[in-house]
């Protein structure tokens, strides 16, 4: 039989040792990262939670190319000056910013939605294969496990599988196809944003403007950043670039004119822009992503006095591959224009 000092003693060093365990826990959650999840089906989750895209594609940006939407930039007419302006600057129909802040503006709504409305319950179904045809020279497909028609013409659909995010967004104009891994070390941010992008797509074979495609793939760990764009209207008939931070690589065939394409220049320039290389420091910089350079085409010169859109002069050859005409496979209408029937009941925010 315990005495009253016994049993004190004892109660003493179990409250203690709860006290402890009870801090411990504490101290491990503050310190675990906030996790981002979308789907576990033995642990449904709470919240919907994805980072936005824009940040670490900025971050992987040369200094040159860090522009942001409050900057006002006069136009720079020079080769270099032209890929940023055409595509690193905060307005225009090809700009790269702007795209990323359309496709966070759906996300960040997403995850404020996901925590208060009825009908979620795709977000805890296993992502599905989908396929999204149409890109030149690559079979690209998505793994979603929701979609949302947001309009007659716009619908998107997203999903996570094995750490990374898939994104699908197209309307009559823009068509995104993004992927996003989620960073080891930090899962509040992307370790690489992978990025196929389509402008222009309803344009009539009578009209003209921007028409054309990009792709884009950031690693802000690395402060690397690659990207291969062609079309008409962009400023460029096909260009590609390679960043290492450091130094800056870009090929490519301007805009000519009358239509025309301008013959291939290739120049080397420093991350910010103020240094121009004629030697062999940019040898080491590839773009490993597939060239982009346009076909030549009669179409689209709307009421411009010209015969037609000559085809690139970069990459040239076969790898001119982005079909402008208007015809059913044109290739800046990548990906369903409807949700797939695969995706048939994963309707997000249905009731």
């Amino acid at each position: 039989m315990y005495t009253y000092q016994e049993i004190s003693t004892k109660t003493t060093k179990t409250f203690r040792i709860k006290v402890c365990i009870t801090l411990f826990v504490i101290v491990a959650i503050i310190a675990t990262p906030t996790i981002v999840v979308l789907t576990n089906k033995s642990d449904p989750p709470s919240r919907f939670n994805v980072p936005p895209l824009k940040p670490p594609v900025q971050k992987a940006a040369p200094e040159g190319f860090k522009i942001t939407n409050r900057r006002v930039l006069q136009t720079d007419f020079s080769f270099h000056g032209q890929v940023k302006d055409r595509f690193f600057k905060s307005v225009g129909p090809s700009s790269i910013y702007p795209l990323l802040d359309r496709v966070d503006g759906r996300t960040r709504e997403l995850n404020q939605r996901s925590t208060a409305i009825e009908g979620k319950e795709c977000l805890f179904e296993d992502a599905i294969e989908v396929d999204v045809p149409g890109w030149p020279g690559e079979t690209l497909t998505m793994w979603a496990q929701c979609y949302e028609q947001l309009s007659e013409t716009l619908f998107m659909m997203f999903g996570i599988r094995n750490n990374t995010v898939y994104l699908y967004e197209k309307d009559e104009m823009v068509t995104i196809l993004a992927y996003a891994d989620l960073s080891e070390t930090n899962v509040t941010t992307f370790s690489k944003v992978d990025i196929y992008f389509a402008v222009g797509g309803a344009y009539e074979s009578n009209q003209t403007g921007s028409r054309g495609l990009m792709h884009l793939e950031a690693l802000p760990e690395e402060n690397q950043i690659q990207a291969s764009m062609a079309g008409i209207g962009m400023g460029f008939c096909g260009v590609e670039l390679f960043s290492d931070g450091d130094k800056i690589k870009i090929s490519g065939s301007q805009d000519g004119v009358g239509g025309a394409c301008n013959a291939t220049e290739t120049i080397c320039i420093s991350g910010d822009l103020e240094v121009l290389y004629t030697g062999g420091e940019c040898d080491e910089l590839t773009n490993t992503l597939g060239n982009l350079g346009r076909k030549n085409s009669t179409d689209f010169s709307g009421d411009l006095d010209i015969s037609g859109w000559a085809a690139s002069e970069f990459p040239g050859g076969n790898l001119n591959n982005v079909e402008i005409s208007d015809v059913v496979n044109t290739h800046v209408n990548f990906g369903p224009s409807t949700p797939p029937s695969a995706m048939n009941g994963r309707v997000f925010g249905s009731v």
